[in-house]
């Protein structure tokens, strides 16, 4: 329950008068934020969807409303901190969250790779007989 005086004391978010502004400029930008949403959905929560629409954004994050086979369900995508109030504000927070995301994957692939790599070493050395 929340208490009156905590009310009394709350602000609205950031960016509440600008998040339609926001969601409009995103879907405006066409297939590219779209292949962007599906890649992060795919990265972040592991899911591989066929439709992806940003539906709510505020300070904290936004939401996705994603498909896939024949469910619909709703992802939030949270910022590594909040959002300030303008639009320049939330695509900062957004490319960050991006890029954030694009360096995980690639690192997680280089440590694949190379844990590949050291099984293969490992594995040749055992067999010459080197050890």
């Amino acid at each position: 329950m929340v208490e009156v005086e905590d009310f009394m004391k709350a602000k609205p978010d950031a960016i509440a008068l600008s998040a339609a502004r926001i969601i409009s400029l995103m879907k405006a930008s066409g297939e590219k934020i779209t292949q962007t949403f599906k890649s992060m959905c795919w990265r972040c929560k592991g899911i591989q969807v066929e439709e992806v629409a940003i539906i709510d954004v505020d300070s904290l994050g936004f939401d996705l409303r994603v498909c896939s086979g024949t469910q619909i369900q709703t992802m939030r995508v949270a910022f590594n901190s909040q959002v300030c109030a303008s639009v320049s504000n939330f695509y900062k927070h957004l490319l960050i969250s991006c890029i954030y995301q694009l360096v995980c994957f690639l690192v997680m692939q280089l440590f694949l790779a190379y844990l590949k790599l050291a099984f293969l070493f490992t594995h040749d050395i055992l067999l010459s007989g080197w050890l």
